[in-house]
């Protein structure tokens, strides 16, 4: 029993690892369909950095952080998407909650389906679409600063 156990926690921490370090940052984006709330796809920056974050409205994480990020976008000049695969109502009440307007995009895909498991999941890009950071959950400050040291290192 002890031996089942042990693989057992050999194989769900090698799978973390997997999906932490090899699945997530080779995420392709541009497959995601993301599209506004008219259903135009959106097209991402080339020439600046940006930040893409999947949220949920039931998630407690995106709904603390949501500030955070806005505040971060808005000081840096660094524009961000919110991306939910969750309906427009249910978006109309998560952006109702804050005093500005919330920039959230859609896709049609369902984010479970494409290995998005844990909410916030954010990706930190740069010029010309490069991936430069990504974080799962508890998105603070710490992880914007280390995103703004690795924009101007890549400068």
């Amino acid at each position: 029993m002890k031996k089942f156990i042990f693989l057992l926690a050999l194989l769900l921490g090698l799978g973390y690892i997997g999906y932490y370090f090899y699945y997530i940052p080779y995420f392709d984006n541009n497959q995601m369909g993301i599209s506004n709330a008219e259903g135009q796809r959106i097209k991402f920056p080339k020439d600046r950095p940006y930040i893409l974050c999947y949220i949920q409205t039931w998630c407690k994480d995106c709904i603390s952080e949501t500030p955070c990020l806005m505040d971060f976008s808005q000081k840096n000049n660094i524009p961000i998407y919110f991306v939910t695969d969750e309906d427009t109502i249910l978006m109309k009440k998560y952006r109702a909650r804050f005093p500005y307007e919330l920039p959230i995009y859609y896709t049609q895909t369902r984010l479970k389906e494409k290995g998005i498991l844990l909410f916030p999941t954010a990706f930190f890009y740069g010029e010309g679409n490069k991936l430069l950071y990504h974080k799962m959950e508890r998105i603070d400050s710490v992880e914007l600063s280390h995103y703004l040291e690795k924009l101007n290192a890549n400068n």
